[in-house]
């Protein structure tokens, strides 16, 4: 007898549940902007959702800098997502 092999639509049907798992999850856990911005948004986003103040004691430097200026041109769904957290830039 020879040992099952997976097809190719079984492996393709394996990958379309584990993207639409991902996305039931996290919309934005491949977002098409830069991931250090991912990063910084994910941090100031579970604060929000516990209740915190974004900034505190101890914060790096880079996502102080974040906090500030969360980027220029930023995307429409990144700008919505910081509206989501009270987060909005100034100029947006």
């Amino acid at each position: 007898m020879e040992p099952q092999t997976a097809t190719d639509s079984d492996d393709q049907k394996g990958f379309t549940e584990l993207l639409d798992a991902l996305f039931e999850i996290d919309p934005w856990w491949n977002p098409p902007w830069p991931l250090p911005w991912q990063r910084h948004y994910q941090q100031a986003k579970a604060r929000y959702d516990r209740g915190e103040h974004l900034a505190q004691p101890g914060d790096t430097r880079t996502y102080r800098q974040w906090l500030r200026n969360p980027g220029d041109s930023l995307a429409a769904d990144q700008l919505d997502l910081l509206r989501e957290i009270g987060c909005a830039p100034v100029s947006a």
